[in-house]
């Protein structure tokens, strides 16, 4: 008992005659203690969450037995299968390494934990090349408290967005120190997982990374057909096809007109909707697309003129337009939910070392910063009366 006692009692003297650690002890309750409270229960007693983790195990036990997992209703009753087969193929493997559902949750919450923490890590490396210099003190906590709040989504639902982040990331640190194999790889692999880190393509493409992009080619199509070799060759084509026709139900899913959909479709469905409420459903989702459309076409754009700036130097352009693509790519996925903002990571940290740089000039980027977390995380529609949750979800 006594170590213990001086252990808290250092602590506490280390806070009283350095005030900036408190900030890391709120941080650590914050990403630690909190969440480890609110998951006990979905971890060890099936009272509720960790709906889309249940759907991935369940898609790995299906696929391992010759089942269905595209379009099944065992599967979902409201929410379909849209990965590759590789992916449940990978989740059949974990269910096997992990029978247990208990512990299987444990170990999906501390691989989420490792993921957060890998990220969090290789964009702070990214941030120390670029800068050529030591992390502000304030750099961990307040990108992790702006972030947070996403993490806890992934935590609480058994989302895969917190892993997505850390391959991304790692994409993204493999090109910036020209491993241009390694890049298109691991983009490769995550983008069988989510199809809309695709857009890295076009980064691939513009910067002329040749190699990222012929790794990227050949590891597709290895892990497309790697399944094959335990299902059988008809089998896991049947398994392709299958995916192929259902990615289509996503697109025209009514579950994309939710307001927790925070993508420009959903908005744009929402809005038309708000106007003309008694416009067909397939009328509004072609028009909403078209829309969305044009709308992802002008911020591309956009964000590509960023690179022509040469008066900025090559890594500060390479995290800009790495930065932007990353916002585009959530809010130009047909379903962005909070979960998905985990992907913020790289482009909060950038924003918040720029601003650090320039002599912390003006208010516009910690403005946007906190405009941004407290839009997305404050607001719960949960909390708010029935009234205002009809007129959110008109809007």
């Amino acid at each position: 008992m006594e170590p213990i006692l001086n252990t808290f009692t250092k602590a506490l003297i280390r806070i009283k005659t350095h005030p900036v650690s408190i900030i890391y002890v709120l941080t650590f309750l914050a990403v630690v203690v909190a969440p480890v409270y609110t998951t006990s229960v979905r971890i060890f007693f099936h009272g509720y969450g960790y709906d889309d983790f249940h759907i991935l195990m369940k898609a790995g036990m299906r696929i391992f037995k010759g089942e269905l997992i595209y379009n099944a209703q065992e599967m979902a009753s409201d929410v379909p299968y849209l990965y590759a087969p590789f992916s449940a193929y990978l989740m059949g493997i974990y269910h096997v390494l992990f029978p247990d559902g208990a512990w299987a949750r444990l170990v999906w919450t501390l691989l989420s934990y490792l993921a957060f923490g890998g990220t969090l890590k290789l964009c702070a490396n990214i941030m120390r090349e670029i800068f050529q210099e030591k992390l502000p003190w304030f750099f961990y906590p307040v990108v992790i408290f702006l972030c947070f709040r996403y993490f806890l989504s992934n935590l609480q639902n058994g989302q895969v967005n917190a892993f997505l982040a850390f391959f991304m990331a790692l994409s993204l640190y493999c090109l910036f120190y020209e491993k241009n194999f390694w890049a298109g790889a691991v983009l490769a692999f995550a983008s069988l997982i989510k199809l809309p880190l695709l857009i890295f393509l076009l980064f691939f493409i513009f910067l002329k990374k040749w190699r990222a992009l012929g790794a990227f080619v050949i590891t597709t199509f290895v892990l497309l057909l790697l399944p094959a070799l335990h299902l059988g060759w008809n089998e896991n084509l049947f398994f392709l096809k299958a995916w192929k026709t259902t990615l289509a139900t996503k697109a025209t899913n009514e579950i994309t007109y939710a307001y927790r959909n925070h993508s420009i479709y959903a908005f744009y469905m929402r809005l038309i909707g708000f106007f003309s409420p008694s416009l067909e459903f397939s009328k509004i989702h072609h028009v909403s697309y078209l829309w969305g459309i044009f709308t992802s076409s002008i911020l591309l754009i956009l964000s590509f003129i960023i690179y022509y700036f040469k008066s900025i130097s090559y890594h500060i352009r390479f995290c800009g337009l790495s930065s932007c693509l990353i916002i585009l790519m959530i809010v130009s996925s047909p379903t962005a939910w909070k979960a998905t903002f985990i992907h913020q990571i790289l482009p909060a940290g950038f924003l918040l070392y720029v601003w650090w740089k320039n002599n912390k000039g003006g208010y516009l980027i910690p403005v946007g910063l906190f405009l941004s977390f407290a839009l997305s995380s404050l607001i719960s529609i949960g909390t708010l009366p029935m009234e205002f949750k009809i007129f959110m979800w008109q809007l």
